[in-house]
């Protein structure tokens, strides 16, 4: 059986098709959405509008009234 990884696996040079411990690792582990903040983007959203409107509210302020 041919190897689908190319000749860098541990079973194309002889090793124990069996033997997970040639395997390599994954680059990252994905956490469960249990464990992912939710008002992070929420909060992000406060952050950007408030000073939005701060400045709606002083152009209003400062501007001459008729």
């Amino acid at each position: 059986m041919q190897s689908l990884m190319g000749e860098t696996t541990p079973v194309a040079h002889g090793g124990d098709p069996q033997d997970r411990t040639g395997s390599p690792r994954p680059r990252c582990i994905a956490a469960p959405c249990s464990l992912k903040p939710r008002d992070l983007y929420l909060m992000g959203i406060r952050l950007a509008i408030k000073p939005y409107i701060a400045v709606q509210t002083k152009v209003k302020v400062a501007s001459p009234s008729r």
